[in-house]
């Protein structure tokens, strides 16, 4: 709230299940929704919470590294995606990680 953010996204979340508390105790508030994630195992979890009054949400896409939610923007009304991405740093790993994003894209 102190800081006007409208879309946070959060990697490496360590959460097995989405806590609607903690998030609100991040948020502020109750104005947000919120996609996320699961991590696999200790690694992992990819988080994305946004304003209520800034972003409506359409969907949402949950694949390895990648967490992905489409909506619009409501004071323009312009359709766009959020995009989250956890990318490992060895190079192969890396390259599945564009794959799969160069795939959902087509």
């Amino acid at each position: 709230i102190e800081h006007s953010i409208s879309v946070l996204g959060i990697q490496e979340t360590k959460m097995s299940s989405l806590d609607v508390f903690l998030v609100k105790s991040l948020w502020g508030n109750y104005q947000f929704d919120v996609a996320s994630s699961e991590s696999q195992g200790r690694s992992g979890g990819l988080l994305v919470v946004w304003d209520l009054i800034v972003f409506m949400k359409r969907k949402v896409w949950s694949m390895e590294s990648v967490l992905a939610v489409t909506g619009e923007i409501i004071a323009s009304g312009m359709k766009c995606f959020l995009v989250n991405v956890y990318a490992p740093q060895d190079r192969y790993s890396k390259k599945a990680v564009w794959d799969i994003i160069t795939n959902f894209m087509g």
